[in-house]
């Protein structure tokens, strides 16, 4: 297996690992913080994962976003932000196939809410309920694809492999509506609220209060 850490900015900590079987080698950054963490390979080829861990290191809510990119020629397959109430973890996993729908992608059993919103989408693109907790995102080929193609490799063999960044992009005072939204119940241990942070980031995002 091969693993990377890097703590990224607003107290934010990111790691992602690819395992399969076999020896371990371990690098890490001595702990050192940044504003974004890079992730210089993930796989699902001959069986791989590639296991991801973020973790928020401070009192404050936070918005991770996280993009996904392939291989050849770095195109985005895959886009979403992840909300994290303080000192939350969030992790997930490659998959070749996390939807049923041939395709590789992520799954996550994390409860930690994700933007957008999961089955918010009626296409096979974003978060999908696969069972349960366990949610699952498929990879997509559209930036490569139709008007974008670039004579690039196929498609299947672009999605399996490339690397992936996360980027802490704002930090929230915990009471605040959507510092509270984003609180995991103790009882529950879910969200307070995701569908109401979903707004609030919404509304932020587009030069709202």
């Amino acid at each position: 297996s091969l693993s990377a850490a890097i703590a990224v900015g607003l107290g934010i900590t990111a790691m992602a690992s690819t395992a399969q079987a076999g020896p371990s080698v371990y690098i890490d950054n001595n702990d050192r913080l940044g504003d974004a963490g890079i992730f210089q390979y993930s796989t699902v080829n001959g069986g791989w994962q590639t296991f991801m861990r973020v973790v928020n290191t401070s009192p404050d809510a936070v918005s991770v976003k996280v993009r996904f990119r392939e291989a050849a020629n770095s195109r985005e397959v895959l886009d979403f932000t992840i909300f994290l109430s303080p000192h939350d973890v969030w992790s997930g996993w490659t998959d070749d196939d996390p939807n049923g729908h041939g395709k590789p992608g992520i799954r996550t059993l994390d409860t930690s809410c994700l933007y957008p919103l999961p089955d918010s989408n009626n296409t096979d693109e974003g978060w999908k309920t696969v069972a349960g907790n366990l949610l699952g995102a498929d990879f997509q080929d559209r930036a490569f694809t139709g008007d974008y193609d670039d004579n690039g490799p196929l498609a299947a063999a672009r999605l399996a492999e490339g690397h992936l960044e996360m980027i802490g992009i704002a930090a929230h005072e915990p009471f605040s509506d959507f510092g509270l939204a984003v609180t995991h119940n103790q009882v529950t241990g879910k969200p307070a609220n995701c569908d109401q942070a979903a707004t609030l980031f919404e509304n932020e995002t587009n030069g709202g209060e």
